[in-house]
């Protein structure tokens, strides 16, 4: 019930090489070898973009961008254990680098690494106090660890930054639930279905609350409005929490912002 998974994400580029004499030299620079291996990873050329980008490194080492970008491309193609290494890089070379502490950290979720996780989400934290999506991430990595008390102290944070967020309020409803603070449940559950009627797993969830509370008739009744939001919860047994899961900076093909 408290279990999640955990994801990342991706960007791409191309070289070519001339001669001039007896020593090769890159006919493009690290910029347009970057470029090419995003298209690379958008065509899915897992292989060729990280080539790429080890060409752009060779040619600047000390760029932290092109270790980040080729953490994307090598999650993109499933090998995880390089990803980590190549973020673990950009950090050496850029400690402030919010996006890779979080990315870093959130593929150590991935790998059930979770205290490994936290310390990375935390690292984030600490260089942006404000950091919505760092603190959203290290409080499921914390419901993971089954340490509710500060779950839920990381959603209540993350909601005063975003009160609007229903994301926040519902896993903030499940941390709730699972530590057995069911009232705070209830009112998490229902702060998300005031935000967005249309919620089905808050209703879902509320339900699972209610019934805890036994308060039947409410839990019924809820989970009849999930059935009618999306006839599919009426497979999930109990309560649902595989929509949490600490997310990447960047989405598949999307640059990540404030490089």
């Amino acid at each position: 019930m408290t279990t999640r998974s955990v994801l990342l994400m991706l960007v791409l580029g191309s070289l070519v090489v001339t001669g001039v004499g007896c020593t090769p030299a890159p006919a493009h620079g690290p910029d347009v070898l970057l470029e090419r291996a995003k298209l690379r990873r958008r065509d899915q050329k897992w292989d060729e973009s990280v080539q790429l980008l080890t060409d752009a490194i060779a040619l600047t080492p000390e760029d932290a961008k092109l270790h980040y970008e080729r953490a994307l491309t090598h999650v993109s193609a499933g090998h995880l254990e390089l990803a980590v290494a190549d973020y673990d890089q950009a950090i050496k070379l850029r400690p402030e680098y919010v996006e890779a502490h979080n990315n870093r950290a959130a593929l150590l979720g991935q790998l059930k690494r979770f205290d490994e996780a936290a310390a990375g989400f935390s690292r984030a934290i600490e260089i942006n106090g404000n950091d919505l999506l760092a603190l959203r991430n290290r409080g499921l990595v914390y419901h993971d660890l089954k340490d509710y008390t500060k779950s839920i102290a990381d959603f209540d944070r993350a909601i005063q930054i975003d009160p609007a967020s229903v994301e926040c309020w519902f896993m903030r409803g499940n941390a709730c639930l699972d530590g057995d603070k069911l009232d705070e449940a209830v009112r998490s559950f229902t702060e998300a279905i005031r935000i967005n009627p249309q919620h089905s797993m808050s209703f879902l969830n509320r339900s699972h609350a209610y019934e805890k509370l036994g308060q039947t008739a409410l839990a019924a009744k809820d989970l009849a409005r999930a059935k009618s939001i999306n006839p599919e919860v009426g497979i999930v047994s109990e309560a649902s929490t595989e929509e949490e899961a600490p997310e990447p900076t960047a989405a598949p093909d999307q640059t990540p912002t404030n490089q």
